[in-house]
């Protein structure tokens, strides 16, 4: 049950009104890939991107009745990047979130208002650039994936299950090709170790940690995990965009733990693809569709234990203020001689932005719905959620 709640409680999205390439991205490695021009552009010593939320949220209908509550929460992110120079930067990202797994373990009643909030790093690195080269070290977000992006939803998807989170150590991306003749060709590669002791502690509040005699999988200390990627994107016109995800992670485990046999360890890889086609069918209508499959084999470092995902969204931008997203997506998990599980979801959700203003470069109303199916030969659920998001942002 920690992963439903982690799924519809751990984040909160949004749809985007405006363009990708102009948006704040989730980490550093989707900002050099997707608006890195528009990063240099500031020419400031210091620039920032403050993303805000506040979220409301009703599981009106669970067979479950541990699922059936009320809840309401902050979300906040803020990117930051300090030139140094040139070619240096130092970058951060500070993000504001409710702790899922406790409020999956909070018996004290319905009502889940603004509880078990916490700030934690999740991303502090110095970065190098230089023409169409990156090379970053520190704690980041490794390139694997690209549904469980904040802008693609109200809620978040199964997709987010994959999200490669607090790594610690170097990532490189380079840049060939060009956008509306050949596309622009990013291929990227990353090496790294699970932050869990250097910057994992939350500034604010608490934060759920796994104990080491867990391994999970890139807990090893020396950077023996590592995810290769190519990201390819196209500029066909101002509002026609096509983008391709491909990226493979190899995760190592930590052969000294505990609590797994030996003769079950293995190193999680995984693959994904995905695509991300913008077009406009009318001057007031874009529909931008993404489609992305993820394999994970060995989840957790256990042989025989895989998942497989599919996300499928579409968003709809109407006439620049108004629009309609719809989410499908599925996950399957597998374990060698037990039962497997399978998890649906879907979304539909209305939203309206507002003009921008000095005071804000966005200010998001959107409202939804969703349903979320869990179901295995032993065990069924379903939640039924609605939900309502105001979401600010401010450029400075």
């Amino acid at each position: 049950m920690k992963k439903i709640a982690a799924i519809f409680s751990a984040t909160i999205l949004n749809l985007i009104a405006f363009d990708l390439y102009a948006m704040p991205q989730e980490g550093v490695n989707k900002a050099v890939i997707y608006n890195d021009d528009l990063q240099n552009s500031y020419n400031k010593y210091l620039t920032n991107d403050f993303v805000s939320y506040i979220i409301l949220e009703d599981n009106y209908s669970a067979r479950q009745n541990k699922n059936k509550y009320s809840n309401a929460y902050a979300l906040g992110r803020l990117y930051s990047n300090l030139n140094l120079g040139k070619n240096f930067s130092v970058n951060s990202y500070l993000l504001l979130e409710q702790n899922a797994s406790a409020i999956d373990e909070d018996t004290t009643g319905n009502n889940k208002l603004l509880k078990h909030q916490n700030v934690n790093i999740s991303e502090l690195l110095l970065k190098y650039q230089n023409d169409n080269f990156s090379l970053m070290a520190g704690k980041f977000i490794a390139n694997f994936g690209t549904a469980w992006q904040w802008n693609r939803a109200l809620w978040a998807s199964p997709a987010s299950n994959y999200k490669q989170t607090d790594k610690l150590g170097f990532n490189a991306i380079f840049k060939a090709g060009d956008l509306k003749k050949t596309g622009k060709y990013n291929f990227g590669f990353a090496v790294f170790t699970n932050d869990r002791k250097n910057l994992d502690n939350p500034l604010i509040g608490n934060k759920s940690s796994d104990n080491k005699s867990d391994a999970k999988p890139g807990d090893t200390r020396s950077l023996n995990s590592y995810v290769a990627s190519l990201d390819i994107l196209f500029d066909f016109a101002k509002r026609e965009k096509l983008s391709y995800h491909l990226a493979y992670m190899s995760l190592d485990v930590n052969s000294n733990a505990k609590t797994i046999d030996a003769n079950q360890n293995a190193r999680q890889v995984g693959y994904v693809f995905g695509g991300n086609y913008r077009y406009p069918i009318s001057d007031n209508i874009d529909f931008d569709q993404l489609l992305e499959y993820s394999l994970i084999k060995n989840y957790n470092g256990t042989a025989g234990n895989d998942q497989k995902y599919l996300t499928a969204s579409l968003n709809t931008n109407l006439y620049q203020n108004w629009n309609i997203t719809f989410l499908a997506a599925n996950f399957k998990n597998i374990v060698a001689n037990f039962d497997a599980s399978n998890q649906t979801q879907y979304e539909l959700s209305f939203g309206y932005q507002f003009d921008k203003t000095r005071f804000f470069d966005s200010l998001l109303l959107q409202v939804g719905n969703k349903t979320l199916k869990t179901s295995s030969k032993s065990f069924s659920d379903k939640t039924d959620s609605v939900g309502v998001m105001i979401r600010y942002i401010k450029r400075f």
